[in-house]
């Protein structure tokens, strides 16, 4: 009987270390299952905040093209009736202007233009409209540092916002990887990056372009 007994003890104490061990592996499993969580909602959080920043990059984009839309339509209808009130005022330019190739269309609209202003001693407002928007329209489209998207450049934010020294030299430079940068930005990218001015003599310097990774050289 006593016998029966320790036997019978034996297969609990083994039964409970089996229900033990499960309990820790289960308790091992679920550990890694939210270690497994924690990572996954991290990349999820990361994807959106890139979804969000690549979003936000989209609507200035799409704000810039409405801009540059808006400017080039005005361009056209203030250039229109600028050629109009020409037509009026000098008559003979519109044969002269469909008769001539394309040098002499351009010769004779500066000379009637210069003429309008001769005679109305002023330039023709619409013209005047015109080029402002150009202007405004040159503004809006040149080249941005690639830096930009990264928010890394010295003067301007992913979203379109001006900052840091207005001081500063603001000169563009491309490099043969056609990627185009601020010369400061350019330089501070490449110092960070590991690469030591000291050893460059010629101003020809060659490097791993850190927007696209392609190798790269420029004139600094």
């Amino acid at each position: 009987m006593q016998k029966e007994t320790e036997e019978h003890i034996d297969i609990l104490k083994n039964e409970n270390n089996d229900q033990c061990l499960l309990i820790e592996n289960l308790k091992n499993q679920l550990e890694i299952s939210n270690r497994q969580k924690e990572e996954d909602q991290k990349s999820r959080d990361e994807a959106d905040r890139i979804i969000m920043t690549k979003e936000s990059q989209v609507e200035v984009l799409n704000d810039e093209l409405l801009v540059m839309s808006n400017e080039i339509i005005s361009i056209k209808n203030e250039f229109k009736k600028f050629m109009l009130d020409i037509g009026d005022s000098f008559p003979e330019m519109k044969n002269l202007y469909d008769q001539s190739n394309s040098y002499g269309k351009v010769y004779n609209l500066l000379f009637y233009t210069l003429e309008g202003m001769i005679k109305f001693n002023e330039l023709n407002p619409h013209l005047v409209n015109a080029i402002h928007c150009l202007k405004t329209l040159a503004k809006n489209t040149k080249p941005k540092c690639v830096l930009t998207s990264f928010n890394l450049c010295d003067y301007e934010n992913s979203h379109g916002e001006i900052y840091g020294n207005e001081e500063g030299s603001k000169v563009m430079i491309q490099t043969s990887c056609k990627c185009v940068f601020h010369t400061s930005c350019l330089k501070a990218a490449l110092v960070i990056n590991g690469y030591n001015f000291n050893d460059n003599n010629h101003g020809l310097i060659d490097f791993k372009c850190p927007k696209c990774n392609k190798q790269a050289s420029v004139n600094l």
